[in-house]
């Protein structure tokens, strides 16, 4: 079976848009494992592999991103905590992440000169992969951080970390081969990017850009735009940001009222938006936390998922929280999954609509009826 798999991977890798295992099951768990090989993952390219994860821990797919051969490849470091986050588009439809256009073991491939950047776009629906964004999208070198895609699965904005005076925050469009335009003002040190009701978030944890911001209205394609921070969320360098989830649970506060941010060394924080300020509802820590997602139960609880550890066989850890907007947070994250030996996990995303879309198209309908069945038999 293995030899056979690893045929059919080999064989595709001419190819920029590639079938993956197969369709992947609305209401699962998809995550980023950077895989050793075998070997212990160091800070040389890793294979990149997206594993599909009921939330009983069973192990549905893998999906293997190219990692050797000469067409475009994806592939990432072994180490860098601050790479491997997935998103998904407000439809529930395309999953996007970023890497490095280097074979498995290219030496410190983060800030190797002359490696170019790849943006992978996943099809929910089909289960195929898309890496034609590759190129010299950004300067310098560092880390290739994050992608997220419109409902559209054209339009692409990522974190993509480097030097020089372009890079960091970048627009661009599924298939280009060049520089992303850049959309601040001046390079920022970005951890990742988020889209939540229309709108465009950035999060990190440098000089001026401490915590969570929104990126100027809408969804961007142009700049320099304004960076602006969520009250109460940003300035404070030990917010110390790694990721964050929001949903509306409270009909009498507009928009978004309750927030959960992964905080590294802090853990998980909930905060509510309270007279237009988000509040701290209070941190559990179960250890170091690299990433955050969650969705939201027919009840209103919140169903989170975190990545816990930094280095090889970490773990994916769960959490219902059922208190509500603006109440004390409290309970134990029990794991779902560890990476094994020579892999690591590093970023994780539900296969669900954004919250607030849930129910407004067949996609979404589809998702709140197969959430009821699951919420019943629980």
């Amino acid at each position: 079976m293995k030899s056979t798999r690893r045929t059919v991977v080999l064989a595709a890798l001419m190819m920029v848009q590639v079938a993956g295992a197969g369709p992947i099951t609305l209401g699962n768990l998809l995550a980023y494992r950077a895989d050793g090989n075998g070997a212990p993952v160091g800070n040389d390219a890793a294979i990149v592999r997206i594993d599909e994860y009921t939330l009983s821990g069973t192990l549905v797919q893998t999906i293997t991103l190219p990692y050797t051969g000469s067409g475009i490849l994806l592939t990432g470091s072994g180490t860098a905590t601050s790479e491997g986050k997935l998103t998904i588009s407000p439809n529930g439809r395309w999953v996007g992440l970023a890497g490095y256009n280097a074979p498995e073991n290219t030496a410190g491939v983060a800030s190797a000169s002359g490696i170019d950047r790849t943006i992978a776009r996943i099809d929910t629906t089909d289960g195929s992969f898309d890496v034609s964004t590759s190129g010299p999208l950004n300067t310098g070198y560092n880390n290739a951080r994050a992608a997220v895609f419109d409902n559209s699965g054209s339009n692409i904005w990522a974190a993509l970390h480097g030097s020089g005076s372009a890079y960091g925050l970048m627009y661009l469009t599924l298939g280009q081969t060049s520089q992303g335009t850049m959309l601040t003002a001046s390079p920022i040190n970005t951890r990742g990017v988020r889209i939540f009701g229309g709108q465009l978030y950035e999060w990190g944890d440098a000089v001026d850009n401490y915590g969570i911001f929104q990126v100027g209205t809408g969804l961007p394609t142009s700049g320099p735009v304004t960076l602006n921070g969520l009250p109460g969320l940003t300035g404070d360098q030990n917010l110390d940001s790694y990721g964050f989830f929001m949903a509306d649970l409270d009909s009498s506060v507009p928009g978004y009222d309750t927030l959960w941010m992964a905080r590294e060394q802090q853990g998980v924080s909930k905060y509510s938006l309270v007279s237009g300020t988000w509040t701290l509802n209070g941190t559990i820590d179960p250890g170091t936390v690299y990433h955050i997602d969650g969705w939201v139960n027919p009840d209103k609880s919140v169903t989170l998922a975190i990545v816990d550890g930094g280095g090889g066989n970490n773990r994916i850890a769960l959490l219902t929280d059922t208190t509500g907007y603006n109440g004390s947070f409290s309970g134990t994250f029990s794991t779902l999954v560890t990476a094994g030996t020579y892999s690591r996990f590093s970023g994780l995303v539900f296969v669900v609509p954004e919250p607030n879309v849930v129910g407004l198209g067949a996609l979404g309908m589809g998702v709140v009826a197969m959430l009821r069945r699951r919420f019943r038999r629980a």
